[in-house]
């Protein structure tokens, strides 16, 4: 019966995939993570403008209704 010290070229070609794999997942999970980051802070900038207009808006309204 052949231990698995025979077969290590095997063994390599299989951790080396493995790895290879790995990282490939880590890599196109990352740029995803990147783009979503990116236009998650493009929608945040977006709302912000638009909270201050809003904000702005009332506070010339409070100001312009006061006796």
């Amino acid at each position: 019966m052949p231990s698995w010290i025979e077969h290590i070229d095997v063994v390599q070609a299989v951790l080396i995939f493995c790895i290879g794999l790995i990282s490939w997942f880590s890599s196109r999970t990352m740029t995803l993570i990147d783009r979503n980051q990116k236009e998650m802070f493009e929608r945040i900038t977006k709302i912000e403008k638009e909270l201050w207009m809003l904000k702005g808006e009332h506070e010339a309204n409070q100001i312009y209704r006061k006796p």
